[in-house]
C-alpha cells in the first residue's frame, strides 16, 4: 500500500507538472501574437508618416504659389526706392522754393513792419545807395580797395525825422564822408576816402539822384520824403551816369 501511494503521488506530481508546462507555452504564444501586431501597427503607422512626408515634400506640378509670392515680395522694394530716388529731388526742389519764399517773405514783411513803426511814429524812411563803379572802368586803384565790385552801400534802409535832407540821410549811412559848407549850402567833396579828381587830372567827383531825378542843388537843400531811393555816383565823364546832366 505504502508504494501504491508513493507510485500515485508521483503520477499526481508528473501531472501537475505537465499541466504547469502547457500553461506556459499558451501563454508565450500568446505574448508573441502580441508583440507580433504591435510590432505591424507600429510598421503600418511608420509607413503612413513616410508616405505623408513625401507626399507633403512632392512639388507642386502646378507652379510654385511660394516662390511666386517670393518674386513679388523681392520686387517691392526695387519699386519703393525707384518712387524715393524720384520725389527725393522733387520734395528737396519744393523745400527749397518754399525756404526762398520764406526768405523772401520775411525780408518784406520786416521791411514793411519797419516802414511801418516809422510811419507811425512820424519818422521817415529812406534808402540810400553809394557806388563808384566808373573809378573802377577808369582803372582807379583806390576804389577797388574800398569796393571791389564798385559798390559801396546798397539799397541800405535809414530812417529820419521829418523834415530831414539828403545830407542827413548821408550821414547816417554808415560811410567816412567828406564835405563842405559855403553859402548856397553843403558840398560833398569825398565819401569813403574817394574824393573829387580822384581820376586823375583833376577829373571826377560826386553826384546824386532822388527817385532818378538829379537835382542842381546842394545836399543840404533838398528834403526827404518818405519811401525815397537816394543815390550817390561818382561820375568822371559827362554820360557816364545814366539818366545825369552832369
Amino acid at each position: 500500500k505504502t508504494k501504491a501511494k508513493i507510485i500515485l503521488a508521483l503520477i499526481l506530481t508528473f501531472s501537475m507538472s505537465l499541466m504547469l508546462l502547457s500553461a506556459c507555452a499558451v501563454g508565450d504564444e500568446n505574448q508573441a501574437a502580441g508583440l507580433e501586431s504591435r510590432t505591424s501597427r507600429t510598421g503600418e503607422t511608420v509607413q503612413d508618416s513616410e508616405t505623408k512626408l513625401s507626399e507633403s515634400s512632392k512639388p507642386d506640378p502646378t507652379g510654385s504659389s511660394n516662390k511666386t509670392d517670393v518674386t513679388k515680395t523681392s520686387t517691392g522694394p526695387t519699386e519703393i526706392s525707384q518712387e524715393n530716388r524720384t520725389s527725393e529731388p522733387a520734395s528737396s526742389s519744393a523745400s527749397r522754393a518754399d525756404i526762398s519764399k520764406t526768405t523772401a517773405g520775411t525780408t518784406e514783411s520786416a521791411t514793411a513792419q519797419t516802414t511801418a513803426v516809422a510811419t507811425a511814429s512820424g519818422k521817415v524812411t529812406v534808402y540810400l545807395s553809394v557806388n563808384c563803379a566808373n573809378l573802377l572802368k577808369a582803372n582807379v586803384s583806390s576804389a577797388a580797395d574800398y569796393a571791389p565790385d564798385g559798390v559801396m552801400l546798397s539799397h541800405k534802409e535809414i530812417v529820419l525825422d521829418p523834415g530831414s535832407t539828403v545830407f542827413d540821410a548821408l550821414k547816417q549811412g554808415g560811410l567816412v564822408i567828406s564835405a563842405s559848407n559855403n553859402f548856397l549850402g553843403i558840398y560833398v567833396s569825398a565819401i569813403q576816402g574817394i574824393s573829387e579828381g580822384a581820376a586823375g587830372a583833376g577829373k571826377g567827383g560826386w553826384v546824386y539822384s532822388v527817385n532818378g531825378v538829379f537835382p542842381n542843388y546842394p545836399v543840404s537843400s533838398v528834403t526827404v520824403e518818405q519811401g525815397d531811393e537816394i543815390s550817390f555816383h561818382y561820375t568822371i565823364t559827362p554820360g557816364d551816369v545814366p539818366g545825369s546832366p552832369f
